[in-house]
This record gives structure tokens, C-alpha cells and sequence, in this order.
């Protein structure tokens, strides 16, 4: 059974990973959707319906996101939280809408995240900037089994 240290690990290895809007390819490219379906893909996680996570992948999104759809579609497939642990998703806001994602780290201090800033999948610590504008958390396994 896999474990959110697990998962959080292994967003580890994306880190370097370049930034490629809509990619899914670790050490090739990915996005913060890109991100979690890669993840997701690669530890063989399965959504609240019983069906892989990858198979919910969206495609030809928009980088600034209709009000509450991210939210909605992760209420319907993922299991809400309201604590930060290692290998949860995070969803964050850097204006009005909710638009970004990240997992947290082994320690539950940083956001593995792909950051179109520094061009790459990147490790920042939660406390401050990024810790402030989380909206949602939410676990990519059901944690109550």
C-alpha cells in the first residue's frame, strides 16, 4: 500500500524537471498539473471513483483557470484535508482565483512545485510566501482505509 511519504518522495524526483506548459514528462517538461498526473501515474494511484488519477488528466487548460473549476474537479476525484502532510496536494492562489499546485514534501515544510519563474520543478518552504496561499489540501490517497 502506498504511503504519502511515498508519494512525496517521488515528487522529489521530479525536481529539475523543466517547465512546459501542459507537459508530463519528468526530466522532460511538466507544469504543476503536469506534476501531480505524473506522480499520480507513477505510483499507480487511483481517484475516490476507483479509476487511475492520470485518467482525469485535462488537457488545453487555460494558466488562469475559470473560478472554482480546479477546486471542483479535485473535490470530485481527491480526498479533501484540513491538514498539510508529506505527498499532499496543495492548491494555491496568487490572485484571485486558485491556480497553482504543488505536493508537499517529505517533511511537510516545503511545496515540490513546477515554477514558471525558475523555468524547472522546484522545492520551496512552505512558511511565508507559499504557505499563505494555500486554499485547499487534499491527499491523492484515501488515508481513512
Amino acid at each position: 500500500m502506498t504511503t504519502n511519504i511515498q508519494i512525496a518522495y517521488c515528487a522529489k524526483t521530479w525536481i529539475g524537471t523543466p517547465f512546459q506548459y501542459q507537459g508530463r514528462i519528468k526530466n522532460v517538461g511538466c507544469d504543476c498539473l503536469g506534476l501531480i498526473i505524473g506522480v499520480s501515474k507513477e505510483m499507480n494511484l487511483f481517484s475516490k471513483q476507483d479509476i487511475p488519477i492520470f485518467l482525469h488528466d485535462a488537457s488545453n487548460y487555460s494558466m488562469d483557470p475559470d473560478t472554482g473549476h480546479l477546486e471542483r474537479v479535485l473535490d470530485e476525484i481527491l480526498w479533501p484535508s484540513n491538514v498539510i502532510e508529506p505527498g499532499f496536494i496543495c492548491v494555491l492562489h496568487f490572485d484571485s482565483n486558485p491556480k497553482h499546485l504543488g505536493i508537499v514534501g517529505p517533511n511537510s515544510d516545503t511545496l515540490i512545485h513546477a515554477d514558471i519563474s525558475h523555468r524547472k520543478v522546484i522545492e520551496s518552504r512552505l512558511d511565508g510566501y507559499y504557505g499563505d496561499k494555500i486554499t485547499r489540501i487534499y491527499s491523492l490517497i484515501n488515508n481513512e482505509v
